[in-house]
């Protein structure tokens, strides 16, 4: 939950309206997800149970969407229980701006407010996630955007600091692929972080040490080349399965 409520309004008096007003009640008769809570703290012991936590953030996003009911509390709500999610996405563009997490939870009210139901796909935190990125992106990054003249890319150290024509920005889009965006993305589906932390290690080892890369790697972990190479082997295998869906994501 956000401590700070210059960003959806103060928590403690959110729960307590709530449940004055029997508000969660009302929802409950509205959303099957919500069937039989009647207070926040039912909302949050389904909050953190996994086997109820997305379908019940799905039942609020609905709740909060203009196509829905078009409630201004279950958007509030909505933004208190991402606050993670948002503190991550400013964390990860802190670059691009100052105060930029009033920018971050703005997108994602937007991304909340214009959900619809027959186009959202997959797990609901993974798309809140992209859309809301999709929406900072087109909020900080303009010029990469829609000038078809003169744009500015990301170098690697991810500052909007080199310009480009835009020829050489299609080349660059078209050629790379931002490794830590993957990277946060193909977690969310399921891959072992330590199974990333592996991977970039490797190649890490291999730009600076080339030919003995995989001996190196391979003591410091205790295991020989042929299971190192197999692990990597694996993790690759895994990472591509999932490229066209991340590829649809980030289109």
């Amino acid at each position: 939950m956000f401590r700070d409520s210059r960003y959806a309004g103060s928590w403690t008096e959110l729960t307590e309206r709530l449940d004055s007003e029997a508000t969660v009640a009302r929802w409950a008769a509205i959303e099957p997800a919500l069937a039989g809570a009647e207070t926040v703290a039912d909302i949050l012991d389904r909050w953190s149970d996994e086997a109820t936590k997305f379908a019940t953030l799905s039942a609020l996003i609905r709740l909060a969407a203009a196509e829905g009911e078009r409630d201004d509390d279950a958007l509030l709500l909505v933004l208190h229980l991402t606050s993670s999610l948002a503190l991550m996405l400013a964390a990860r563009f802190h670059d691009l701006g100052d105060q930029l997490l009033d920018t971050v939870v703005s997108a994602l009210a937007l991304t909340v407010r214009e959900y619809r139901l027959d186009r959202w796909r997959g797990p609901v935190v993974d798309t809140l996630y992209w859309r809301t990125r999709e929406a900072i992106l087109a909020e900080l990054r303009p010029k990469s955007r829609y000038s078809p003249e003169f744009v500015q890319i990301p170098t690697d150290d991810e500052r909007l600091s080199r310009a480009a024509d835009a020829e050489s920005y299609r080349h660059w889009t078209q050629s790379a692929v931002d490794f830590e965006d993957l990277a946060d993305w193909a977690t969310y589906r399921g891959v072992e972080q330590a199974e990333i932390d592996f991977l970039v290690e490797l190649e890490v080892e291999r730009r600076q040490y080339r030919s003995s890369a995989n001996e190196r790697v391979a003591a410091r972990c205790g295991v020989t080349e042929r299971t190192l190479l197999r692990r990597r082997a694996r993790v690759l295998a895994e990472l591509r399965a999932l490229a066209p869906a991340y590829l649809a994501d980030v289109a």
